[in-house]
């Protein structure tokens, strides 16, 4: 009760993965994308649960029967005769070598020692998971052998397994550790009879975490697993402890593996005049000769085509009639990238770079002013990039998002002009600021989030790859807005008072206003900012030009969307915020504001010119 399709999905997902590794999820994926393109979508529950079965038999190679069978799914008779024709009899790994009653399939983690199974006992200093718990030499606490409660804060050691029961709503549990090889933790809680609640991951000073996900929340009996990431801290802390009822839980909890750094970006795909893409590999700093590349291995997603390549921090593979005939002009693709050694992959295959390929001559836009504007991707509505072209091949990027928990967040980052594309080498998150007179610019803290470039196909088509938070992404933009004199859609001189760009109080050194004037009376703003707490926060809206006021009656703060692929339009939630009104000039201007959310206040600010777009109507900088 109270679990999805997807969630209940996720278990044969996780369990295939462990067993076939990443590779056999991503062929499972593209079998699914390639069964879209070529037939109907299913209609019944049961056709969908069979394409399941069928994409994830196709990714792990082999008749998957018996592994559905240990998780007691049922693999209905039509698809069990499919899966035997396509891979023959049961896979090897629902053999029971030792006759120890347990199979690799269902948990095994060694079929030739009897005495190493799911029911094992853990033996202690031997080196060996014999529980098949994932978990080596593990020390084990217990409530239950105990007269009373924990008691106060366990002080353990990683890899640990605890077994406790809450007395109450108001009881928790605590277990503190050092954090030696990592920063991250892999923890499982298992709620028995009774048991509703979270296991929570605690920084020293006894806060949640702020780094991804910070707690894991089970409604009932069953199990949920998560990976805590502590940042630079040398210890942590896991809290488990009850919603509405107490009852039995279990919490285990070892080392996660670092995450490998992001190599997608290093990867881009350059249209080329004569036709055809040069898929680029850029590492200057050795990231994967460190790890022991030899080659690299090009892969476009959702065809056969795959190209090895000696491994070099400059590499190069040519993508054109001649070398990849079943690319289709005016069809959009994503080429991935992983290094081999020995032959054998030493990372996954990294996230899609997209782009799109003509096989013959093309002529590519040369991006200027008139491709500044507001930018998206409509299956991501409710966030969006600004662009702002400056002259001398400068240009400004700003994204307009949310975290992974559906928090606002933008981030912002200046970036130079390449041809037919911008390039930002840094992006930059903020935090600290507080909204309205308590601002200080000195507790505005800047960090480092990613890197990103857009591509431009034309006036309205551009194409985004980006890494940020060490996660790779793209996105395909379509033009929202142009900008009065600047847009190529419907030529123009910019106005002698050019008031697009961005602006800002230098007392409010870390927030601003993003202007672009769309036609003699209508302009929008963007108000990049903090509330009171100091996290970032965003407003926006499209206001009526008198003169040289701008009247924003009803600002609005979208919250809800999450970051990346998780983004889905129906979560964002559009807050009425209240009234903005600028004056502008070249010169300068000031912003009234008057807030009707009271987590903000009313205030002012003197604004001066931070951009202006290239060829701007005024003058140079003051």
């Amino acid at each position: 009760k109270g679990l999805t399709a997807n969630n209940i999905w996720a278990m044969p997902y996780y369990r295939m993965e462990s067993l076939y590794g990443a590779e056999a999820m991503l062929r499972s994926f593209e079998f699914l994308i390639d069964y879209a393109r070529r037939s109907p979508v299913p209609t019944t529950v049961e056709e969908k649960e069979s394409l399941r079965i069928l994409s994830l038999a196709h990714g792990t190679q082999s008749n998957i029967a018996c592994h559905m069978a240990s998780l007691k799914w049922p693999v209905p008779d039509d698809v069990a005769s499919e899966l035997q024709r396509l891979y023959g009899a049961s896979s090897p790994l629902c053999d029971d070598l030792d006759r120890d009653g347990f199979i690799v399939a269902s948990g095994d983690c060694d079929d030739t020692d009897a005495a190493r199974h799911l029911t094992g006992l853990e033996l202690g200093h031997n080196r060996r998971d014999d529980d098949c718990d994932g978990l080596v030499d593990e020390t084990y606490y217990a409530e239950e052998t105990e007269a009373k409660d924990f008691g106060g804060t366990v002080q353990s050691s990683l890899p640990f397994e605890a077994h406790g029961r809450m007395q109450s709503v108001n009881d928790d549990d605590r277990f503190a550790f050092q954090l030696t090889a990592s920063s991250r933790v892999f923890a499982t809680l298992c709620a028995g009879e009774g048991f509703n609640g979270w296991a929570s991951a605690l920084d020293a000073n006894g806060r949640f975490i702020d780094r991804g996900s910070y707690y894991v929340y089970l409604p009932g009996p069953g199990c949920s697993s998560v990976t805590f990431d502590f940042g630079d801290a040398g210890s942590g802390t896991i809290m488990v402890s009850p919603n509405t009822s107490g009852g039995a839980y279990s919490l285990t909890a070892s080392t996660a593996a670092d995450l490998p750094e992001d190599y997608s970006i290093l990867l881009s795909a350059v249209a080329r005049e004569s036709g055809g893409v040069r898929l680029q590999f850029d590492d200057p700093q050795g990231l994967l000769g460190r790890l022991g590349a030899e080659e690299l291995e090009f892969w476009i997603s959702g065809t056969d085509i795959r190209m090895t390549v000696p491994y070099a921090a400059d590499t190069a593979a040519i993508l054109n009639r001649s070398s990849a005939p079943e690319l289709n002009s005016g069809e959009t693709y994503r080429a991935r990238v992983r290094a081999l050694a020995n032959g054998r992959p030493l990372l996954p295959f990294s996230t899609g770079h997209v782009f799109k390929y003509s096989s013959g001559p093309q002529s590519l836009p040369q991006v200027d002013s008139r491709y500044s504007g507001a930018w998206y991707d409509p299956s991501h509505n409710g966030e969006g990039f600004i662009v702002e072209v400056l002259e001398n091949d400068g240009a400004v990027v700003y994204w307009f998002t949310y975290d992974t928990e559906g928090r606002q967040r933008w981030l912002t980052g200046a970036g130079k002009v390449d041809g037919n594309r911008i390039v930002v080498d840094d992006l930059i998150v903020t935090r600290g600021g507080r909204f309205g007179e308590s601002f200080d610019p000195n507790d505005v803290v800047l960090n480092s989030a990613g890197s990103l470039n857009i591509s431009f196909q034309g006036c309205s088509d551009a194409l985004v790859n980006y890494s940020v938070d060490d996660n790779g992404g793209n996105q395909v933009l379509t033009r929202l807005t142009g900008i009065l004199g600047h847009d190529c859609t419907s030529p123009g001189s910019p106005p002698a008072r050019d008031i697009s760009g961005s602006w800002y109080d230098p007392s409010h050194n870390g927030e601003g206003f993003v202007v672009q004037q769309l036609n003699a009376a209508q302009a929008s703003v963007f108000w990049f900012s903090y509330d009171a707490e100091g996290n970032q926060a965003w407003m926006h809206q499209t206001g009526a030009v008198e003169g040289d006021r701008i009247f924003f009656s009803d600002l609005l703060r979208p919250t809800g969307g999450r970051f990346g692929r998780s983004f889905e339009p129906d979560d964002v939630r559009l807050t009425p915020w209240g009234e903005l009104e600028l004056q502008l000039d070249c010169n300068g201007g000031h912003a009234v504001y008057a807030p009707a959310d009271k987590a903000f206040t009313s205030g002012s600010q003197q604004l001066l010119s931070l951009t202006r777009l290239e060829g701007s109507g005024c003058s140079a900088y003051e």
